[in-house]
């Protein structure tokens, strides 16, 4: 058995072997933490899981080799409006749409930060336009539902604190050279990051467990604000555990493992009552009955209790959601121009329109499936 350190590792995932230069690390392992063989092949690659624990050597090493088709599972998460995160993107959003309205070639950063009977905007903003920012935030607010302290925040009576100042001239020069720059001239403010993709495994192009995750939030919205469920509040989260079958590398969605969803309430309703809503207002409408069976777990309040919501328990910061706002969690993010969700829309839209399109070709790999049978199991590996 060859003895080396972790550096030394040169396991390819993506060519699903073992380079040449490998070391056998990992097989040093064997004799010191059997315990780890489950940890270990789960590490290899988000699509190289190992159900089940190696009964010899030999398999660990042709897990590690071949790799196998398994199952995995991946959780997104989202969030809903009256998250304090989530107000706070909103409220700049609705700053920028504002600017943009009376002026198209306003340049807008602009953040926002909020807790308990406060949200503060501040940045730097160059606009023609003429904007009220306090009246933006005050309806920003009242619209989610922050109508008043008992629910987190009171849009009418909350301080709104206001500092913003013009873009650096620093910054416009190098960027759009005070707007005297042609449009393929115009450069970008910071360096940054493009990821996007899209996926057939849904219809809207995206990863299901984020879909989910994403349909699940929207869907307590909209029972609270047409009172199906009066006793909502503002505040919420939602998660979805999918689980997904590796068939040669394409991950196919099989079921929904586990849904959690925490979600503010008044003081009037019981847990059990909330549980009861969730599944009939919210569950049932937005899953697919073919995602569901008897041993799919539901999470409904687990915490017990969530009167106190929105800034009032948390503090909220914009920015700190752009996981939920792509791929839930799936691929990387970044942008081509400043440093939020914006390009991972661009992108995905582009990649959207390509497979649904068939426009795009697949890689040339895999053409060729080797298969090997274990005592117990069977490894498969695809190569060009």
């Amino acid at each position: 058995m060859p003895s080396s350190s972790g550096l030394d590792c040169r396991l390819l995932v993506f060519e699903g072997g073992i380079a040449p230069g490998c070391t056998g690390f990992c097989l040093d392992l064997l004799f010191f933490v059997p315990s780890m063989f489950q940890l270990i092949l789960a590490s290899i690659g988000s699509t190289t899981v190992l159900i089940g624990t190696p009964s010899s050597e030999e398999e660990f090493v042709l897990a590690i080799v071949y790799g196998k088709n398994g199952i995995i599972l991946f959780t997104s998460e989202s969030v809903n409006e009256g998250h304090p995160d989530k107000l706070c993107d909103q409220i700049s959003d609705a700053i920028l749409d504002a600017c943009l309205e009376q002026d198209p070639e306003s340049k807008v950063a602009c953040e926002t930060c909020t807790k308990t009977n406060m949200v503060m905007v501040f940045g730097e903003i160059t606009t023609k336009a003429n904007v009220d920012y306090e009246k933006i935030v005050r309806k920003t607010c009242r619209e989610i539902g922050f109508v008043s302290a008992d629910v987190g925040l009171d849009a009418d009576n909350c301080k709104v604190l206001v500092n913003i100042e013009q873009q650096s001239p620093d910054i416009a020069q190098g960027v759009h050279g005070h707007l005297t720059k042609k449009p393929e001239e115009v450069g970008a403010g910071d360096q940054g990051h493009m990821f996007g993709y899209a996926t057939d495994e849904t219809p809207e192009l995206m990863p299901l467990s984020h879909v989910l995750a994403t349909k699940l939030g929207a869907k307590l919205t909209e029972v609270r604000k047409n009172g199906t469920c009066a006793w909502l509040r503002p505040d919420g989260k939602t998660q979805v555990t999918v689980e997904y079958l590796n068939e040669g590398g394409a991950m196919v969605p099989v079921r929904v493992h586990t849904v959690l969803i925490s979600t503010q309430h008044d003081e009037t309703v019981t847990n059990d009552e909330i549980a009861a809503d969730l599944k009939e207002h919210v569950i049932t409408p937005v899953i697919p009955e073919k995602y569901l069976d008897d041993n799919t777990i539901f999470h409904l309040n687990p915490s017990g209790r969530f009167v106190i919501g929105g800034p009032h328990g948390d503090a909220g910061l914009t920015g700190r959601k752009i996981i939920i706002d792509t791929y839930g969690g799936w691929g990387a993010h970044g942008d081509f121009f400043a440093d939020h969700q914006h390009a991972c829309d661009v992108i995905s839209l582009v990649s959207a329109d390509r497979v649904s399109g068939r426009l795009f070709s697949p890689p040339a790999w895999p053409q060729k499936k080797e298969t090997l049978n274990c005592t117990s199991c069977t490894w498969t590996r695809w190569s060009s």
